[in-house]
This record gives C-alpha cells, structure tokens and sequence, in this order.
C-alpha cells in the first residue's frame, strides 16, 4: 500500500518531457541489447540469413514501440517531429493541443 503511495506520487510529479525521454532511452537500451545480441550470436555461415532478419525485427519492433509512445498524454498526437526540441531541453509544445513539454502529467 505504501509501495503505491509513493508510486502514485512520483508519476503525478513528473514532467511531459521526463515521461518522453524515460520511453526514449528505454528505447536506446534495447537497441543496445539487440546490438549486444548481434555480436555475440554465434552460429554456422548459414545461420546468418535468420540472425539478420532476427535482428532487424527486434530493431523495428523497438523503433514502432518509440513513435507509439513519444505522443502527448493529452491529446495523443505524435510529438516524433519535435523530438529534437524535447530531447534538449528546449521549450517546445504540442502542435496539436499546445501544451508544454515541462508541465506536469495529469
């Protein structure tokens, strides 16, 4: 119960722009690991074909899980166009609803 207090609390105190960048470096690390996997998948010269096209789903499977959740919490839109503002700190908001990227999550 606590445990969920304390969960509860730390979300509603945190930024648009802090919940974008957690996806996106959640986003960075699995790429990492999918990277890591490639170099260390060792196999006969015929298991290559599988190990490439293995890697390349796991790597666009990451990229469709980044653009579906880099949108606004208030209105969904994609907010993949101002990326580079919201990764930078730089104030920017919502094209569609206008919100700013440092207010708080409802």
């Amino acid at each position: 119960m606590i445990a969920s207090s304390a969960l509860k609390h730390y979300h509603c105190s945190m930024t648009i722009r802090k919940s974008l960048m957690r996806w996106y470096w959640f986003t960075i690390l699995g790429l990492t690991l999918i990277f890591a996997l490639g170099l260390m998948w060792r196999g006969p010269e015929s298991d290559y074909t599988i190990r490439n096209v293995t890697l390349v789903v796991l790597g666009l499977f990451m990229y469709v899980v980044l653009a579906l959740k880099f949108r606004c919490p208030r209105c969904r839109a994609s907010l993949v166009t101002k990326s580079a503002s919201i990764l930078h700190g730089r104030p920017c908001g919502c094209p569609k609803c206008g919100v700013g990227m440092d207010e708080l999550i409802d």
